[in-house]
């Protein structure tokens, strides 16, 4: 805190006077007073005596008279040292680094988290997510139902594109999946069991006349696909390529990259995940369905153009044609 003993040694009517001030606004707390003469160290040790009550043994003339300044300068210096001493081993307060409201306000939002996670984990019984399904044909078919409300199914590496709702009346809830290809297009009496913490929840679809259809909670399937050991990329080939057609609002996109991944997306309806390959002007393009498939695709280049499948495409970004 800065707290300074101070004495003066005689008043002019012959008293002793203490002043114990406390500056706060010091430029130097070390600048305590220390005694000059030996009256000022007797000065100051009678007044310790008055205010401590303990007793010192008196200092008579002779004693006085054999203080030298040297002694004088010996016990200013020790005043001294032993003042930067005192200072340099008190400890500044610390503040808490973490505030009581904002330790509140954390424990608040942690527990907010807490209880989603655990309800989400336990009790939250939505179809968002991916579910497997064993089809009639004996495949294995994978739904993954998205919030901006689009289904995909997804068979072998091509994905199917559709749209699904949820309604919910009377305690029940109704799931509707729109007219796509796939086998589950159509409207279900929906409910759904266990816990998606552990992976083991359940989709139930039944539809009007009492068939049942049971879907279970997965994840992203493994692509069976992998790229040739000697691809070699064709750099004017590699990147985003799109044809717009105007009048239906609709595009056909292609995309390849440097490490041998190539798709194909049909108007953002049916995409094609695959694998492939370049000799001259002939793509070898690989994808899977209920068995590993490869075709041949020709193309060319007109300019800064692409031209395959008999369309003419701009890398997306550039300007793009369009067909009537």
């Amino acid at each position: 805190m800065g707290i300074n003993d101070e004495f003066s040694p005689v008043a002019p009517d012959g008293e002793i006077k203490e002043k114990i001030e406390v500056e706060e606004t010091k430029e130097n707390e070390n600048d305590a007073v220390v005694p000059e003469t030996a009256e000022d160290i007797i000065d100051g040790i009678n007044t310790v005596q008055s205010i401590t009550g303990e007793e010192i043994p008196e200092i008579s003339d002779e004693e006085i008279e054999e203080i030298t300044d040297e002694d004088i300068s010996d016990v200013v210096l020790d005043i001294k040292s032993e003042l930067t001493f005192e200072e340099s081993n008190i400890e500044p307060q610390k503040k808490p680094a973490l505030q009581i409201p904002i330790i509140i306000a954390i424990c608040i939002v942690v527990g907010a988290l807490l209880g989603f996670g655990i309800y989400y984990g336990f009790f939250a019984h939505t179809v968002n997510g991916i579910w497997e399904y064993k089809a009639s044909d004996e495949n294995t078919y994978y739904y993954t139902f998205k919030d901006e409300n689009i289904v995909s199914m997804t068979m072998g590496t091509i994905d199917f594109n559709g749209e699904y709702s949820v309604t919910s009346a009377d305690g029940s809830q109704t799931l509707m999946i729109g007219q796509y290809y796939g086998e589950l297009s159509g409207e279900y009496t929906m409910t759904i069991s266990g816990s998606r913490l552990f992976g083991n929840q359940v989709m139930t679809l039944k539809t009007a006349d009492g068939t049942e259809t049971t879907l279970k909670q997965s994840s992203t399937p493994k692509s069976p696909l992998t790229v040739s050991p000697d691809f070699k990329a064709d750099e004017k080939l590699v990147g985003d390529w799109e044809y717009v057609f105007e009048d239906y609002g609709i595009s056909y996109k292609f995309s390849f990259t440097a490490d041998g991944k190539m798709q194909i997306n049909q108007y953002d309806m049916i995409v094609y995940n695959c694998v492939y390959t370049t000799d001259g002007s002939n793509i070898k393009c690989t994808f899977f369905t209920t068995e590993e498939t490869t075709e041949d695709i020709e193309y060319s280049f007109e300019g800064d153009s692409l031209i395959i499948m008999g369309i003419k495409c701009e890398r997306v970004g550039a300007s793009t044609p369009s067909q009537k």
